[in-house]
């Protein structure tokens, strides 16, 4: 009975570090597939400013910083009800412009970008068994 020739060392060690390197790469590939969505949302609030003093203006932004920093903690609840099976904020931004476009216009406007970092549901509204 004749065997068929072993393979040349140097194929059969290329060969198993080709296997060997496969492995890593998969997996690489498929935490990038599996990685959170950023939801990007913007908020933009517009306060009337009761006279020009300073105290005034800094009340105002004060009680449109609390006020967007409130809104913003409760985004997560509201993509968690409806797409996120997992939610955090990531970031946020806010600014405050006291600029009037008019000598009338008696306003102070607030605006942030909040940023969360969620995983989808699944079709059927829970986590893919993939991703657990």
């Amino acid at each position: 009975m004749r065997l068929a020739p072993a393979l040349p060392y140097g194929r059969l060690l290329a060969f198993l570090s080709l296997v060997a390197l496969s492995a890593p790469a998969d997996a690489q590939t498929r935490n990038f597939l599996q990685r959170p969505t950023t939801i990007t949302v913007q908020y933009v609030l517009r306060l009337p400013l009761k006279s020009d003093g300073l105290a005034e203006q800094q009340t105002a932004m004060e009680e449109g910083r609390k006020a967007l920093y409130a809104m913003s903690a409760r985004e997560c609840a509201a993509l968690m009800a409806t797409l996120a099976s997992s939610c955090r904020l990531a970031s946020l931004n806010v600014q405050t412009n006291a600029a009037r476009a008019r000598p009338d216009d008696n306003s102070i406007t607030l605006s942030a970008n909040a940023q969360y970092q969620i995983e989808l549901k699944d079709q059927d509204g829970e986590r893919s068994k993939d991703e657990l």
